[in-house]
């Protein structure tokens, strides 16, 4: 039976096998007049994921060596496409602070959302980013809701073993919007059984 996805399009990152993963980094925020220039390379991944998602619920599988800006380079592609309601979904929780930190760095302004076990007014990175957190998907729902009433921006990021709380937003009494887009980070982690709650993320409409 087709399930509803709450997202409307899909980019999933994949790190080359050729070297391990480096641990999750917590990079200190810069200010916006310090915003990068990509790569030539990188700026061909944007074009290139900019191409393959301008259609609704079109998806994406973008692979690159560890160190090349993965996170950088789907922020870019988001902002390329105009994405206002923007959800990321990562392996652990430190990878939260990183994308956080990341999107500060590179001048991003819209409103953030933890949706995990972190408390983000505990936690540095957070804290500095500015980001709310919650582990309600009804608070999630109530949230959205309120960024759409003030045509706010807003970016969500929810760790795997959390998905269960953006699932939850489709049957909230909040008429939260649907996101966009939907990034996931280290996606060659998302295999395995169909019955693992990260399978909301690649389930077919």
């Amino acid at each position: 039976m087709a399930v509803e996805r709450p997202f409307l399009r899909e980019l999933r990152l994949h790190a080359m096998p050729t070297s391990p993963e480096p641990a999750a980094l917590t990079p200190q925020t810069t200010p916006a007049a310090t915003r990068r220039t990509l790569r030539a390379d990188q700026q061909r991944a944007v074009d290139s994921g900019v191409r393959g998602l301008r259609r609704p619920r079109s998806r994406g599988h973008m692979v690159s060596a560890c160190g090349t800006g993965k996170t950088l380079i789907a922020l870019r592609t988001a902002e390329a496409l105009k994405i206002r309601f923007l959800l990321v979904v990562v392996p652990s929780r430190d990878l939260i602070g990183q994308w956080a930190a990341v999107a500060r760095a590179d001048g991003r302004t819209e409103q953030l959302m933890a949706v995990s076990s972190l408390n983000a007014d505990k936690h540095p990175v957070l804290a500095k980013a500015g980001a709310a957190s919650t582990s309600s998907g009804e608070y999630l729902a109530y949230w959205l809701v309120q960024r759409a009433k003030k045509g706010e921006p807003a970016t969500v990021f929810v760790t795997l073993d959390s998905l269960p709380r953006v699932e939850e937003i489709q049957h909230s009494v909040f008429p939260a919007p649907a996101f966009d887009l939907a990034i996931v980070d280290e996606a060659h982690r998302t295999a395995g059984s169909w019955g693992k709650e990260w399978t909301m993320v690649v389930r077919a409409q």
